[in-house]
């Protein structure tokens, strides 16, 4: 029997503010309301600020047996949770930090989409 998914809206709203807008794993600013005004503060066009949309994230993924409450939802740019389902869906959460980080360290990910105050 399938499950049905719960909608992620408010333990993603929860997440996103108990981690004060930032994704959980590359640790930029996201936005969850105003896309121009995200865009304006960070000289970025809004094809470049939709990466960083704040998304809903299941720690353990909801087709490993995860659940919607909030102990596994975490707030996550659009990029890093798409780059990490696409990509790298073999990693844990810890591990796919990790890899991030490591980008991010390089200067690689997206940092090229932000202005430098952030990279």
């Amino acid at each position: 029997m399938q499950r049905l998914r719960k909608s992620l809206k408010k333990p993603r709203t929860r997440a996103f503010q108990s981690q004060n807008g930032y994704c959980y794993y590359c640790n930029f600013p996201m936005w969850k309301d105003d896309i121009n005004a995200y865009a304006l503060k960070n000289a970025m066009s809004l094809r470049q600020a939709r990466f960083f949309e704040s998304t809903g994230e299941h720690l353990i993924p909801f087709s490993e047996g995860g659940t919607s409450k909030q102990e596994n939802i975490v707030a996550a740019c659009r990029l890093c949770n798409e780059r990490r389902h696409r990509r790298n869906a073999n990693l844990t959460s810890a591990q796919y930090i990790e890899y991030v980080q490591r980008h991010v360290a390089r200067g690689g990910w997206n940092t090229h989409l932000l202005a430098r105050s952030y990279a």
